[in-house]
C-alpha cells in the first residue's frame, strides 16, 4: 500500500509538470524573443522611449513596472529595467537615475559612476569634431560636495570638496566655489587663485571659455580678472550700473566683451584688440566679424578686407562646419565670387557666379570648392585656386570616401577628387529631391545609395558612389516610408518598396536584409538594430543587419 501510494503521487506530479510545460510552450510571453499576441499596441511588454540616438543602446520602459533600461545591438538588456530614467549623453554615455540619485554607464552597460550622486554634469560636446571639449565630469556626491571624474572610466580625478564647480574651459583652469566665494584651480586640484571672488548671480556662468572674468571681490566691488587671478583695469567696463557680458572665442587669450552698450575684443591682460564700438561682434574661426554687413578683422585686430570686396547675405563667411580658414567674397564691381584666406589674400579669383565648399581636410589643409559659371554649370577648384575640373555638370554632391555624385540632364554619374569621371551620367535619377539632393544635405545617408531608373523609367535600382549598380531594376520606389515625415533610409540601409505597399530594406552592398513584405520600417537604432512592423497594427520587431529577428512582439509603437 505504501509503495502504491508513492507511485500514484509520482504519477500525479509528473502530470502536473507536463501540463505546466504545455502551458509554458503555448504562452507567447515567456520567451524574451516573442511577446503577447494582442496586436493593438496596448499590452506590449516594453515601450521604446529613445530609439534613434547616436549611442549604442535602445532605451525602453517596462510597462509592468514603469522602470527604464536599455538593450544593445544583440538584443541583450545591458541596462536592466530598474531605473526611473536612462538618458543618452553624447559620446555614447548614459546617465541613470534611481531613487533620486544619479549614475553613469557606457554604451555597453559598464558602470562608470554608481547611482550615488545628487547630480552629474557632462562637459560640453562638439558635434562637428565629435568629441568632448573637456575630459572631466563634474559630479555632486551625497554630501553635496562637487568633484571631478574621468570621462574615460569614471575614476576620481579631484575629490569632492567644493560647494560648486565649473568645467575646465580655458586651458588648465577651472573655477570652484568654497566658503561662499570663488577661486581658480588647476587640473591637479591645486588652488591657483584664492577663493575670494563673488558674482552678482552667485555663478561664474559668463566666465565659461573666456580668458577674463567679471567678478566682485571680497568687498563686493566689481573687478575684471584673468584666469591667473590678475586684476585688469578696463575703463568703462566695470562701473556698477553697466550691463555686461563676456563671450568666449576660438582663442583662449581673447574674449568678446559687451559693456556700456558697446562691443569690443579684449585680451587676457585687458588690452583692446578691437576697441569698443556700437556694432555687434561675432567670432568665426580665427576671425572677427563686426557689424551686420561685416568688416573682417584677424586676431591681431587688423582689418583684412579692402574696399574691393563686399560680403552680403548671398555670400556668407565660409568658416563653419568645418572651419576652412577661407572667406567667400564678392567683387564690388563685377559681382563675381571668389575666395580669400583669413589674411585677406585672394586665393580664388572673383570670376565665378558662386562657390561652395564641398570638401576640406583640417589636418592637411586641402580642400575642394564647387564653382558655378554663368551657364550655371559646376566645376571644381582646390584650396590653391587651381582648377581641378572645368564647369561641366548641372550639380555636384559633397565628397565621401573620395567620390562625389554628379548630374547632367537629370542623369547621375560619379567623379573622384581629381575630377576624373568614375561613371558616365547614364542613369536617370529617381526623383531628383530624393535621389540626389538629399545626399548633399544629409550626412547620415549610407554610401551614396542613389535610386536610379531604367530606360523605360518604370523600375528602380540602387547605385553606389562609384556609379555601380548594386541592385537590379526591380523596385517600384526607393527612399520612401509609410510613416509621414520619416526618412526613406536608415543609418546604413535604403528603404525600398515593391508591390502591395510593402517595404523592404537593402544594405550598401545591395543585399536585401528584409524582402519587401514589411508593413513599415521605423528606422535604425544607433546599435544597428532595425525597427520594423511586419504587418499592419502589429507590435514592432527588432531585426539585426543580417536580417535575423532579435525581438518580435514585445515592443509597442514609439
Amino acid at each position: 500500500m505504501k509503495r502504491s501510494c508513492t507511485n500514484k503521487t509520482t504519477l500525479f506530479v509528473i502530470m502536473i509538470i507536463f501540463v505546466m510545460i504545455l502551458s509554458a510552450c503555448s504562452s507567447s510571453g515567456t520567451s524574451h524573443k516573442s511577446g503577447t499576441e494582442n496586436t493593438n499596441g496596448q499590452n506590449s511588454k516594453y515601450n521604446i522611449l529613445q530609439p534613434f540616438d547616436e549611442g549604442g543602446l535602445i532605451i525602453v520602459r517596462d510597462n509592468d513596472t514603469g522602470l527604464t533600461g536599455a538593450i544593445d545591438g544583440k538584443g541583450e538588456f545591458v541596462v536592466p529595467c530598474e531605473y526611473s530614467a536612462v538618458e543618452y549623453q553624447n559620446g555614447n554615455l548614459y546617465i541613470l537615475e534611481k531613487d533620486g540619485m544619479y549614475g553613469l554607464t557606457d554604451g555597453e552597460g559598464n558602470a562608470m559612476l554608481q547611482c550615488g550622486f545628487l547630480s552629474i554634469e557632462m562637459p560640453e560636446y562638439n558635434d562637428w569634431d565629435e568629441k568632448y571639449m573637456d575630459d572631466l565630469i563634474i559630479a555632486q556626491d551625497s554630501n553635496g560636495n562637487f568633484g571631478y571624474y574621468s570621462i574615460e572610466d569614471g575614476s576620481e580625478v579631484i575629490k569632492p570638496q567644493f560647494e560648486a564647480a565649473e568645467s575646465f574651459w580655458s586651458g588648465d583652469r577651472a573655477m570652484v566655489k568654497t566658503d561662499g566665494a570663488w577661486g581658480i584651480i588647476d587640473r591637479s586640484g591645486k588652488m591657483i587663485v584664492p577663493a575670494i571672488f563673488r558674482f552678482e548671480e552667485d555663478t561664474p556662468i559668463e566666465w565659461r571659455g573666456t580668458s577674463i572674468v567679471l567678478i566682485r571681490d571680497e568687498n563686493w566691488k566689481r573687478e575684471l580678472i584673468n584666469t591667473d587671478g590678475k586684476i585688469i583695469i578696463a575703463p568703462g567696463i566695470i562701473s556698477e550700473d553697466s550691463d555686461w557680458s563676456i563671450e568666449p572665442t576660438s582663442s583662449e587669450d581673447l574674449s568678446i566683451v559687451y559693456a556700456e552698450g558697446q562691443y569690443s575684443v579684449m585680451d587676457k591682460d585687458g588690452r583692446y584688440v578691437i576697441p569698443p564700438g556700437d556694432e555687434p561682434i561675432r567670432n568665426e574661426g580665427h576671425l572677427f566679424l563686426v557689424g551686420e554687413h561685416p568688416q573682417i578683422f584677424n586676431e591681431k585686430g587688423e582689418k583684412i578686407l579692402n574696399d574691393k570686396y563686399i560680403i552680403d547675405e548671398d555670400c556668407d563667411i565660409s568658416v563653419t562646419e568645418p572651419y576652412t580658414g577661407f572667406l567667400v567674397v564678392r567683387d564690388r564691381n563685377t559681382q563675381k565670387t571668389g575666395l580669400l584666406d583669413e589674411y585677406g589674400n585672394e586665393v580664388i579669383p572673383c570670376e565665378y557666379e558662386g562657390l561652395e565648399n564641398e570638401y576640406f581636410n583640417e589636418k592637411s589643409g586641402k580642400g575642394l570648392w564647387m564653382t558655378i559659371d554663368s551657364n550655371r554649370k559646376c566645376g571644381l577648384v582646390n584650396e590653391k585656386g587651381e582648377e581641378v575640373m572645368p564647369p561641366k555638370y548641372d550639380d555636384i554632391s559633397s565628397f565621401r570616401n573620395g567620390c562625389a555624385m554628379v548630374m547632367n540632364d537629370g542623369k547621375v554619374g560619379s567623379i573622384d577628387m581629381e575630377g576624373k569621371e568614375l561613371s558616365l551620367c547614364k542613369y536617370t535619377a529617381y526623383n531628383y529631391e530624393s535621389g540626389f539632393s538629399y545626399f548633399r544635405e544629409n550626412a547620415d545617408i549610407p554610401e551614396c545609395m542613389v535610386p536610379v531608373m531604367d530606360e523605360k523609367n518604370s523600375r528602380i535600382a540602387l547605385m553606389n558612389s562609384r556609379g555601380d549598380l548594386i541592385t537590379d531594376f526591380k523596385y517600384d520606389s526607393a527612399g520612401v516610408t509609410a510613416r509621414s515625415g520619416s526618412a526613406g533610409y536608415t543609418k546604413s540601409c535604403m528603404i525600398v518598396k515593391s508591390g502591395d505597399d510593402k517595404y523592404g530594406i537593402v544594405d550598401e552592398n545591395g543585399r536585401e536584409i528584409c524582402p519587401c513584405n514589411l508593413s513599415d520600417v521605423i528606422g535604425e537604432a544607433g546599435n544597428g538594430l532595425l525597427l520594423v512592423r511586419k504587418k499592419d497594427g502589429d507590435f514592432l520587431s527588432l531585426v539585426d543587419l543580417d536580417g535575423n529577428t532579435v525581438y518580435e512582439g514585445l515592443f509597442s509603437t514609439i
